[in-house]
């Protein structure tokens, strides 16, 4: 019987101060700006346009970033919680050991983009565009990615619990070590980018029928 194959390798967890420094009466963010060691609670970036700007040692709540572009910067060390993120693009950008709890990023766009020890729990991402990023070490966790597009994307370690995955593209996707638990797989785009994959029960006949009309197999039920 052939080894089974290896789990996914847990992402490390955002680095944060215990004490984090109150955002000051007046408080904005340009470009070329760090952002650091602060809690950024109920800020409001909607729409803001920013080059360069470094996200680092901070705890984001209860923020609206919509709309926003964060072009050719980073987040290290960042807490994301109770915020909306929708259709926020970071362009040319990548996260670090990011954690992202119960907010909204549907239609943030991380196409092309590098996400290492990223975790993404009971958010709704549906939409979201990840066509050739970069994933190493992220966790999803109840979470919609109805029609995500992760075509072309590379996935390093990168475990899906309790997703609806619905209608997603993994479209010359590239997997190593990646691991779809409990997940919806109904209507998937590009299944031949799952090779290599591993798939816990939820929706395997589905899967199963999918790989079937790619391959043109006839399956009599």
């Amino acid at each position: 019987m052939p080894a089974a194959p290896p789990a996914p390798r847990p992402p490390a967890a955002p680095r944060l101060d215990e004490e984090l420094g109150a955002v000051p009466d007046g408080w904005d963010v340009g470009d070329d700006d760090l952002v650091g060691q602060l809690e950024l609670a109920g800020v409001d970036l909607a729409g803001a346009d920013l080059s360069l700007v470094d996200v680092q040692g901070c705890r984001i709540t209860g923020a609206r970033l919509a709309g926003s572009r964060w072009y050719r910067g980073g987040w290290r060390d960042v807490e994301v919680a109770d915020s909306d993120l929708s259709t926020a693009a970071f362009p040319d950008s990548g996260w670090t050991r990011v954690a992202v709890r119960a907010s909204r990023l549907t239609g943030t766009n991380l196409a092309g983009d590098v996400l290492e020890d990223v975790a993404v729990t009971g958010c709704t991402a549906g939409l979201a565009n990840l066509r050739q990023a970069r994933l190493r070490r992220v966790v999803v966790r109840d979470t919609s990615l109805v029609e995500a597009d992760l075509g072309a994307a590379r996935l390093e370690d990168v475990l899906f619990d309790g997703c609806d995955l619905g209608g997603a593209q993994f479209s010359q996707a590239r997997l190593s070590r990646v691991t779809f638990r409990r997940c919806r797989l109904e209507g998937l785009q590009g299944v031949d980018g799952l090779a290599g994959a591993v798939v816990e029960p939820l929706d395997v006949t589905e899967l199963t029928l999918q790989l079937a009309a790619a391959l043109r197999i006839t399956v009599r039920l």
